[in-house]
């Protein structure tokens, strides 16, 4: 069996590390001066997504989610189509809206308690004893 050589992907690595550092260093550089991030609008297109997500995940469960937050449709596309125009009170608005949203999703954990990983195998493991795993149930059609 050949040996293989790591070289070139240990340099790699070595390069992005040193990216990573000097990346983190001149960050806390930013912050000691009190300067703001120039990630700063990253990280608000990135709330704005997680947002997104979050809903679709809520409706998807609940249909009732909006109504429950108390958060029409159109006020969130509004506040999402262009993120860049928001104002610092749009933000703070978004930002209590995620609030509100993390709320609800406490609730609803709440509410659906998960099954845990014992009590799923035990479930499994109840349907039939031989059952070999990641093997479908039913048929597969002839070709």
């Amino acid at each position: 069996m050949a040996k293989t050589n790591f070289t070139k992907a240990e340099e790699a690595l070595a390069k992005e590390l040193d990216k990573m550092l000097k990346a983190k260093i001149l960050e806390e550089a930013d912050q000691a001066s009190g300067q703001q991030s120039s990630n700063d609008g990253q990280d608000k297109l990135v709330l704005i997504m997680r947002m997104q997500r979050d809903l679709k995940r809520l409706h998807a469960k609940e249909k009732g989610s909006y109504e429950e937050i108390d958060l029409p449709k159109s006020i969130l596309r509004a506040l999402v189509k262009t993120p860049e125009k928001l104002k610092s009170k749009s933000w703070k608005e978004l930002k209590e809206i995620k609030d509100a949203l993390d709320r609800y999703r406490h609730e609803l954990k709440k509410r659906y308690p998960g099954l845990t990983d014992e009590e799923l195998i035990q479930l499994e493991m109840e349907k039939h004893i031989n059952k070999r795993f990641n093997i479908r149930d039913d048929w597969l059609p002839l070709q």
